[in-house]
């Protein structure tokens, strides 16, 4: 990731409206619920929850202190 691109996502990160919507895009994409109960075809959900992963892990990235248990 660029120095560009980090400085962007930190600016982004800051504003209060983008988180609200990072949030709602995390818990829409089914990281927290069984795929089992979910009733459309497991690539598409499997699919949701990878993107949610590499966005999760872009933002991990801007940390200074790398979390201790990933993401």
């Amino acid at each position: 990731m660029t120095e560009a691109e980090k400085s962007d996502l930190k600016r982004l990160m800051g504003d209060k409206g983008f988180q609200v919507f990072l949030y709602r895009m995390v818990r829409s994409a089914g990281l927290f619920s069984v795929a089992a109960q979910d009733s459309r075809p497991l690539e598409f959900v499997e699919g949701r929850r990878s993107l949610a992963l590499d966005v999760l892990r872009e933002l991990e990235g801007l940390q200074d202190i790398p979390s201790p248990d990933g993401l």
